[in-house]
């Protein structure tokens, strides 16, 4: 009977450690990580991209980047024509 209980006892703490290793190596990755690990593929997984703010063209509607666009009286404008064309239809 004793020894069925330390057999119990010995598998419940391996167990238990297993368990906590696995959490720890969980936490420790990062979401790209756990994703690759997820799908089984060892390809590698894009890395991030710098992105920047896009801002509409107020005379056309097209998105610049924010460090492209002309920018007058909190307005954002694709081109140097564009923004002439709306400074002369707000003035």
């Amino acid at each position: 009977m004793s020894k069925a209980l330390l057999v119990l006892l010995v598998l419940f703490l391996g167990w238990t450690l297993w368990k906590k290793r696995r959490r720890e190596r969980q936490q420790g990755q990062t979401p790209q990580d756990a994703a690759r690990a997820g799908s089984g593929s060892d390809a590698q997984a894009p890395g991030p991209i710098n992105a920047e703010a896009m801002l509409p063209c107020a005379c056309c509607g097209l998105h610049v980047p924010a460090g492209e666009a002309l920018l007058d009286k909190g307005l954002a404008f694709c081109s140097a024509d564009h923004l002439r064309r709306g400074r002369a239809s707000r003035g």
